[in-house]
């Protein structure tokens, strides 16, 4: 595949992840940056879906909102003129939905979609956390598109899990009913199936493996186009800047706002943060491996102190 759509004066910016890594933080605070072009929707999720047959979520998504969308314009009063905001929102979404049905082998409807609005910024930018669930293959047909660069955000692994884990019983019915207490225990029964299936140790979920996302990277793009970053210091008094800094473009306007989609609060019972920190723990030790003294302080004191209890010291 050919860039020959993608606009010479640009570069692509892809940031796959990690999943409740700050990407929607990332997402508003480079929409701050006179630099950056980002489209409507933060994630995009282009790549997984063309590389994981039967992945239609986000594809699906969109087509139920087309048709509420075009149900509210059709019962509209006979003879009233369409709302032309609804009218913008189709047209978005049934272009989104285009982009999906390209010819195998071209990203042409990609870049299409994706460059709608540019205006002359330095990065066009696709935030799309699912990304890191990608092999080398993916990887390498995503740097054939406008010099990309990769941005990949590692957050405290047992944090991160958490996190996660909380947005998605956060969804489920009945539980807006809990208490902060109920609501933790229902988060640590998931943890323990999560362990017990085997979703936690030498192979975890793709999600929270960074060392294999890591790995197909190296194996995929050049290491001057792959930028990692700590989610503790990215969001920290700095980081952003240092962030822009690396990637040759201006600051966003302040430091970026506040967290975003922090959802429910709870926090861990001691059994949840064993059973997970047992299982990631290969993925601490493979990054403190690589990155040394990079690694956030809070990374350090979670493992010493978990470590210590492991060891009954």
């Amino acid at each position: 595949m050919t860039d020959t759509q993608f606009p010479d004066k640009a570069r692509m910016f892809y940031c796959i992840g990690a999943q409740k890594a700050g990407t929607s933080w990332l997402y508003q605070a480079l929409g701050q940056s006179r630099d950056c072009h980002l489209p409507y929707l933060k994630e995009l999720h282009y790549f997984d879906a063309l590389y994981t047959p039967g992945n239609r979520r986000a594809q699906d998504e969109m087509l139920m909102a087309l048709d509420g969308v075009l149900d509210d314009l059709i019962a509209q009063p006979q003879g009233s003129p369409a709302d032309p905001r609804k009218l913008i929102k189709a047209k978005y979404l049934a272009d989104y939905l285009k982009m999906h049905t390209g010819p195998r082998g071209s990203h042409d409807r990609y870049i299409r979609f994706l460059t709608q609005g540019w205006a002359g910024q330095a990065l066009i930018c696709d935030i799309t956390p699912a990304y890191s669930i990608l092999d080398r293959k993916a990887f390498a047909d995503m740097a054939g598109i406008g010099r990309a660069q990769f941005l990949f955000i590692l957050r405290d692994p047992v944090e991160r899990m958490w996190s996660a884990i909380r947005m998605a019983m956060s969804d489920r019915s009945g539980v807006r009913g809990l208490d902060k207490d109920q609501f933790a225990g229902l988060c640590a029964d998931r943890v323990r199936r999560m362990q017990a299936t085997g979703a936690l140790g030498d192979k975890p979920a793709p999600r929270a493996d960074y060392l294999r996302t890591l790995a197909e990277l190296d194996h995929a793009v050049d290491d001057d186009r792959v930028h990692v970053a700590f989610f503790e210091t990215l969001v920290g008094s700095g980081g952003l800047a240092d962030l822009c800094a690396r990637l040759g473009i201006a600051p966003p306007i302040g430091n970026g706002g506040d967290a975003v989609g922090v959802g429910r609060q709870a926090e861990i019972p001691q059994e949840a943060e064993q059973l997970l920190f047992d299982g990631l723990k290969p993925q601490y030790d493979g990054i403190m491996e690589r990155f040394g003294d990079a690694v956030p302080d809070q990374w350090r004191t979670r493992y010493d102190r978990m470590t210590s209890q492991q060891t009954g010291q």
